[in-house]
């Protein structure tokens, strides 16, 4: 479309809008992005309505509130190459026209990678805002610009002290020298020694399995932990959800066909390993299952997800770097996993869960059609799913309209599906390659061949998961464990997921 029009499509954030023109039957993910518009009188400025459900501003602790997370890219011409766009760093350039009786606040990026937009005030409630407008500086030169805008729910953790380890759980951290007492992990780097005042871990082996590769928990260091590791004192925003699969189809679709194809899981991946006869000996007709991952390119050349609103898995890590780079966000590190699931002021309760408590009950059914975006769990007080109940991950956030937080599955911030579903990939403290990761963001823009490109994200050794997964036993569920966190995710594995993150500027209060 020429520049010298107004450049009008629907953009559904990042549930693929293409999904419901293709009448799949899907619906849209629970953040939209519509009516995006470009004015030809006005070539610097980006505007649509945003709106998103079970929005939230706290007035008492942890008083933090859902955001989100903002960005476009840009390309000259069909064939052209997909772009992060350099938003401005002012919030003053970003306005709500009609907030529709719910105050609008903007906090930028430094880098200009994206802003993040979310409640002025105290209150709870869905977001309906129209006449969202962005401020985009430095327009590429060409007559054939294409822009897209897309968002992200995330969830602002406060900075603040906290507990690491549970005094109780396989593999957990633990204040040196006393392996049943939690580590307080202040804004002063912690020691790695393994007496009283450090910082310590249980050093637990894993057996080398179909699942990952053998490794300890704990390479039993020495020093001090760098000071520019996100240890999880300093604050950030997490993705309220998991990757879905709608949201890494969208990702898909603005890579390169070389990209993107590195990005997918093969063939031998996606198989699972059934007998090839029934029962009754004969041949099997039936296409070998998937475990619910339902990704795939379309006759029209685009990538589409079945199910668009299902936690996202077959995930490597550079899968889920790739993706964090895209989005401009970084890794989540295993310490930041603990703070976003048991906050700053709570002691751990030992065996804990993401929820505060040990009540786990784990999905086995649905009511409602499966994949449709609005199926509920079964039975009604479920608050996870683990230990094979289902064949597969279920779509995020399906237990948060429960009125508990242990219900709901809700960590101590309000994020949702720490605990099961899909494991969240981390980078590790328990490896010099892990130690050395500093936290710098992606840049919206990937390698040539589809992979992150950001100096010192860590490679093999330093990354691992949390939280357990679809497959996972109640044990690896728990906040502190790590007897399964070097089970590495570099195989795209039907329980591998992922998260991203994003430090915050500061700690003021934003609106404030």
């Amino acid at each position: 479309m020429r520049a010298n029009t107004v450049h009008r499509w629907r953009c559904a954030g990042l549930a693929l809008a293409v999904l419901l023109a293709a009448g799949s039957g899907a619906q849209a993910s629970r953040v939209a992005v519509t009516n995006v518009t470009w004015p030809a009188a006005e070539p610097r400025l980006i505007r649509l309505d945003l709106s998103w459900d079970n929005s939230w501003r706290g007035s008492v602790e942890p008083a933090n509130w859902d955001a989100v997370w903002l960005f476009a890219k840009v390309r000259v011409g069909p064939a052209g190459v997909w772009r992060h766009a350099t938003l401005s760093t002012a919030a003053a350039d970003y306005a709500v026209a009609d907030v529709g009786g719910v105050a609008a606040a903007f906090s930028p990026s430094a880098d200009g990678k994206g802003v993040f937009v979310y409640r002025q005030t105290a209150g709870r409630g869905p977001i309906r805002w129209t006449g969202v407008t962005l401020r985009w500086p430095s327009v590429p030169p060409g007559t054939d610009l294409e822009v897209r805008v897309f968002a992200l729910e995330m969830v602002y953790v406060p900075a603040g002290p906290f507990y690491l380890g549970d005094g109780v759980s396989p593999g957990r951290f633990h204040a040196g020298g006393n392996p049943s007492q939690p580590a307080l992990i202040t804004d002063t780097p912690p020691r790695l020694r393994k007496v009283d005042g450090g910082l310590w871990a249980e050093r637990q082996g894993v057996a080398a399995n179909a699942l990952g590769a053998k490794g300890p928990t704990w390479d039993k260091p020495t020093g001090v932990l760098p000071a520019a590791f996100p240890t999880g004192y300093a604050a950030f925003y997490i993705q309220k959800y998991e990757v879905t699969q709608g949201q890494y189809a969208a990702f898909l679709n603005t890579l390169a066909p070389r990209q993107a194809a590195a990005r997918l899981p093969t063939r031998a991946e996606l198989t699972v390993k059934v007998s090839a006869r029934r029962r009754d000996g004969a041949a099997s007709a039936a296409p070998p299952p998937t475990y619910r991952y339902t990704v795939a390119l379309g006759a029209d050349g685009r990538y589409a997800a079945s199910a668009p609103d299902g936690a996202c898995n077959y995930l490597s890590w550079e899968d889920a770097t790739a993706f964090a780079d895209w989005a401009a966000l970084r890794p989540l590190s295993e310490s930041e996993f603990e703070k976003a699931c048991r906050g700053s002021t709570a002691q751990p309760v030992p065996g804990e869960y993401a929820w505060g408590s040990t009540r786990l009950s784990t999905m086995t059914d649905f009511q409602g059609i499966d994949g449709s975006g609005t199926e509920t769990a079964l039975p009604g007080d479920s608050n996870t799913l683990c230990q094979k109940s289902i064949r597969g991950p279920v779509r995020v956030g399906i237990h948060e309209t429960m009125p508990t937080r242990e219900l709901a599955g809700a960590s101590h911030y309000g994020v949702l599906d720490l605990s099961g579903n899909v494991a969240e990939a981390v980078v590790l403290l328990s490896s010099p390659a892990g130690r050395g990761f500093t936290g710098v963001h992606g840049d919206g823009d990937l390698g040539e061949t589809g992979v992150a490109d950001v100096p010192l994200w860590p490679g093999r050794g330093g990354f691992g998961s949390r939280g357990g997964d679809w497959t996972s036993p109640e044990e690896e569920l728990r906040v502190s464990a790590r007897s399964a966190t070097v089970i590495l995710p570099a195989r795209r594995l039907p329980g591998n997921g992922f998260r991203g993150v994003r430090s915050a500027i500061s700690d003021r209060l934003p609106g404030k």
